[in-house]
């Protein structure tokens, strides 16, 4: 029985000491961060603002595995453009179209791809904007209440697509310990309803620019 006893003490100080090993070489941060976008609509300034949360976690360098995972969460960014519709900034971008989803925004002038880069941008003072060769991406529907409509925009389209009086003004971070955004639901009716289904989706093809709505894109509950 003591030898039984002691097998096992050594088996858990040996996990213990392989969890403690791994913790310390690939560490993970959970971050929450600021999004302001501007958008400048018949010549004024709408803006929208919100806390996103950002899980980033080191990893094992494997054949065909990435070194890190970033997972955002919180909700998407809603931007009132009045007579010309609604912009949504969407947590988890469409990899078919340009932009950036919320957990790869820089934070300065790095973009959070390394440990060295997360531990300083937490230090980070103020807030930065985002240069426009890293912006999100952007979901741009003419009516609020039909998803159906949804079109996926770059910044450099916004008056072609969307009306000649509407441009980008700009977009910006800020690392923050406010908690994360929450009730687009409340706004944006059939939100709610998608969350639940978790299936429900806007289908596009290749031939249009349409967006493919999943709840992934629009919200999503901390890991």
């Amino acid at each position: 029985m003591r030898i039984l006893g002691a097998i096992a003490a050594i088996l858990v100080l040996s996990v213990l000491a392989f969890v403690t090993w791994y913790k310390l070489t690939f560490p993970s941060y959970t971050f929450h961060y600021r999004l302001t976008v501007q958008v400048e609509v018949d010549g004024a300034i709408k803006e929208a603002s919100g806390v996103i949360g950002v899980c980033w976690e080191d990893t094992p360098d494997l054949p065909d595995v990435p070194t890190f995972q970033l997972r955002p969460f919180g909700q998407a960014l809603l931007v009132d453009l009045g007579g010309h519709g609604v912009l949504f900034v969407p947590l988890g971008a469409n990899t078919n179209y340009e932009g950036l989803d919320l957990s790869q925004l820089p934070f300065g002038r790095e973009l959070p791809r390394s440990r060295d880069v997360i531990e300083r941008a937490l230090k980070l003072k103020g807030r930065s904007q985002v240069g426009l060769y890293n912006l999100p991406q952007f979901i741009w529907q003419p009516q609020l209440n039909d998803p159906s409509s949804a079109v996926v925009v770059t910044a450099e389209q916004f008056p072609e697509v969307i009306s000649p009086n509407v441009r980008l003004v700009g977009v910006w971070t800020e690392i923050t310990d406010e908690p994360v955004s929450t009730g687009l639901e409340n706004e944006v009716s059939w939100i709610g309803e998608m969350y639940e289904q978790r299936r429900k989706l806007v289908t596009g093809n290749s031939q249009d620019r349409r967006f493919r709505w999943s709840i992934y894109a629009l919200r999503r509950d901390a890991p």
